[in-house]
C-alpha cells in the first residue's frame, strides 16, 4: 500500500501532485535569516511546514549536519529541488 502513496489521487490538484513528486528526493530550502538547509524532502503540512531528512545546514561558509528538521513555513523563502549534477557529486 506504500507504493500506492505516490500515486495522484483523483482530488489531487497539479500543485498537490508536483510536490507529492518531490518526497524523498534532495532539495534545498531557503529560510528569511539566510540559511539554506538541504535534505531529503520527507513532508509538508497545509501552512507550508517541510520536513527535511538527513539535513546540512549552510550559513555563509559553514556547514553543519543538522539531521532532521522542520522549516515553518512562514520562514520558508525559497524551496527547490537540489539538480541531478549536485547528487552525483
Amino acid at each position: 500500500m506504500a507504493d500506492n502513496n505516490a500515486a495522484a489521487l483523483p482530488s489531487d490538484s497539479q500543485n498537490v501532485q508536483r510536490l507529492r513528486s518531490f518526497l524523498g528526493l534532495k532539495t534545498r530550502a531557503t529560510v528569511t535569516d539566510g540559511r539554506v538547509m538541504e535534505g531529503v524532502f520527507a513532508c509538508t503540512d497545509r501552512d507550508c511546514n517541510i520536513i527535511l531528512a538527513g539535513t546540512k545546514e549552510f550559513t555563509g561558509s559553514d556547514e553543519r549536519f543538522v539531521g532532521m528538521v522542520m522549516v515553518p513555513g512562514k520562514h520558508l523563502v525559497k524551496f527547490e529541488v537540489a539538480t541531478k549534477d549536485s547528487e552525483s557529486s
